[in-house]
């Protein structure tokens, strides 16, 4: 299955845990009104049920949307915006995370001015 792949670094610093459900994280394509639920890497491709972070913790978790009809590779996917949900001691926060896909132009093999850094 192609997909686009998410990492969250849940980085706690607080005093009481934080909860992420993936199950209530999802893809958001720019310009529709499509939204693409989450898939994880566990038995049966259905997302855990939470991730906890406890405090003083760092835990990851990679969350899988799968590509929609007419994407063959991730590349094909511009611009889009994850949708996720924490629950914390001050309640349910919601955030949308935009992402963009943007070419990187490689200087000319002519062009000599960054060879005294190195590259």
């Amino acid at each position: 299955m192609r997909a686009v792949r998410v990492r969250f670094l849940l980085n706690n610093a607080g005093e009481t845990s934080w909860v992420l459900d993936p199950r209530e994280t999802y893809l958001a394509l720019s310009g529709t009104d499509e939204r693409i639920a989450a898939l994880a890497p566990t038995t049966a491709g259905a997302p855990p049920s939470s991730v906890r972070a406890e405090p003083g913790s760092q835990p990851s978790v990679d969350l899988f949307f799968p590509l929609p009809p007419g994407a063959a590779k991730a590349r094909d996917v511009p611009r889009f915006e994850v949708v996720w949900h924490l629950q914390t001691d001050q309640g349910l926060i919601e955030r949308r995370t935009t992402f963009d896909r943007h070419t990187v132009e490689q200087p000319p093999e002519d062009d000599d001015r960054w060879q005294r850094y190195g590259l």
